[in-house]
Parts: C-alpha cells; structure tokens; sequence
C-alpha cells in the first residue's frame, strides 16, 4: 500500500470524536474551527488558531474514519 507521508494526527480521540460529531450535523469547517477556538482546545501541533482547512484534515484523517465508522455503528445498534 505504500508510505504514509506527514506527521500522523496528534489530535486526541475526543477531539476528533467532537468534529466529526459537529460535521456529521451539518456545521460548516468554519463553525467547527470557531467552536474549537472558543473552548480553547488546540490544534495537533499546539496553536490557539484553527482554520477550517484544518478541520477538513482532521476529518480526512485515518483515525477519524475509524472513529467515525465506530461512532456511526454504535448509533445504528442502539
């Protein structure tokens, strides 16, 4: 399959867990990072700043589809 290039997320589970929950209810990229910004919660390399490019990586992420397809089966089993 080939070499995975980049840093690998440093976001935290329930990081990515809120922004996929918030994308899965239709927020905007902006929305979320301003959401992420007002609670103070930092990006994966440490800064105050999210931009919505930023959010959109995080949600392209591998750990984010693995957690989004967790989330969304634990919903469909309840």
């Amino acid at each position: 399959a080939g070499v995975r290039l980049g840093k690998p997320t440093a976001l935290g589970d329930d990081v990515l867990r809120r922004i996929i929950g918030e994308a899965s209810r239709g927020q905007s990229l902006r929305a979320i990072a301003s959401g992420l910004m007002a609670d103070d919660v930092r990006t994966g390399s440490g800064n105050a700043r999210w931009y919505p490019a930023q959010v959109q990586r995080a949600l392209d992420c591998q750990r984010a589809h693995e957690l989004s397809s967790e989330m969304f089966t634990e919903d469909a089993a309840v």
